[in-house]
């Protein structure tokens, strides 16, 4: 930058939007946080008589201490129908909003609805969370790309709060269907057994959602043991961590330092003649094979954990300070 020029690929510009509230403030209406009006279910204002709608409106949420500021024409639009029926004497009111979204950026769409793990932390909520990747249909059908999935969900009773996704293709749908979810209080138990529109152009015979409800059905009834990055940071260094992929696609996609390659097939020969000394965690590129590799191991008097996410997690977290190069 010496000679006051940086060369770029791509230069993103996102400035963000405010709401314009000065002549709300003037008249000493309630305001959000965030600067919007606040507003109640029937879009009405701390001030009788006057109702706020659209982008310059915080009403209640589902998340985020209940209210929150969600600029977005879905909202707006709905806002201004609840406030319509009000003013005209209706019994109508705004369901919480969901901050539901997606955007494209360049080519891969990113979705979210409900919570954020930040918010849940931020707020002390207890929860859990998981991660998948899943083809966004039938792999075995020419294009199909995989979208990389993140549930959270109430550990105890397996109430979904939040999702998040990201891929080429069917983002939309799946936040849909997980809003819908979110919106009617839906479990893991629910979304497992959701009854979608299945064919091989469209989805897979068990369609991302239904395999994120089995996967968080799973840790609910603690069928699954899963262990997270930051734990699996923590302890891998005096634990067995075995890679359950097969060594092809080991070399092709990198693995994680000091761990042992023991592909599925072999794992039954591996636990008959080993005696692991302390705790063991298994991972593979999704999660998947290293859930039944600990189902494997419990056959065997093992009690193993398995890395949810799999190396994609970790790779996409190996340029953090605790987080050793993967090979």
């Amino acid at each position: 930058m010496d000679d006051g020029e940086q060369p770029f690929d791509t230069v993103v510009v996102a400035t963000g939007v405010s709401p314009r509230t000065e002549l709300a403030e003037a008249a000493g209406i309630e305001r959000h946080e965030s600067g919007a009006v606040a507003v109640d279910s029937r879009m009405r204002t701390s001030v009788p008589s006057i109702h706020a709608v659209g982008d310059v409106a915080a009403p209640p949420a589902a998340c985020a201490d209940g209210r929150a500021w969600v600029p977005l024409g879905g909202p707006a639009n709905r806002m201004g129908r609840v406030a319509a029926n009000d003013v005209a004497g209706h019994d109508d009111a705004l369901d919480p909003v969901l901050d539901t979204a997606i955007a494209k950026v360049f080519d891969l769409d990113v979705g979210t609805v409900g919570y954020t793990e930040h918010e849940l932390r931020t707020e002390g909520r207890p929860h859990e969370v998981v991660f998948t990747s899943e083809p966004d249909h039938a792999g075995y059908y020419p294009g199909a790309t995989d979208i990389h999935f993140k549930l959270l969900f109430d550990p105890e009773d397996g109430t979904v709060l939040g999702a998040q996704a990201i891929g080429s293709d069917g983002v939309d749908k799946r936040i849909d269907v997980l809003a819908t979810a979110i919106a009617h209080d839906d479990t893991v138990f629910d979304i497992r057994d959701f009854d979608l529109a299945y064919a091989p152009p469209y989805s897979a015979a068990k369609d991302p959602v239904n395999v994120l409800g089995m996967i968080g059905a799973n840790v609910v009834e603690g069928v699954a043991d899963v262990v997270h990055l930051e734990e699996f940071l923590d302890r891998y260094a005096e634990a067995t961590v075995i890679d359950t992929r097969p060594p092809e696609m080991r070399d092709a996609q990198g693995w994680i330092p000091g761990d042992e390659n023991v592909p599925l097939g072999k794992l039954r020969e591996w636990a008959a003649e080993t005696d692991p000394d302390g705790e063991v965690l298994t991972y593979c590129k999704i999660g998947k094979s290293s859930y039944m590799a600990t189902r494997i191991l419990a056959e065997y008097g093992i009690d193993a954990k398995s890395l949810t996410g799999g190396y994609y997690r970790y790779r996409r977290t190996e340029r953090e300070a605790n987080a050793p190069p993967a090979q």
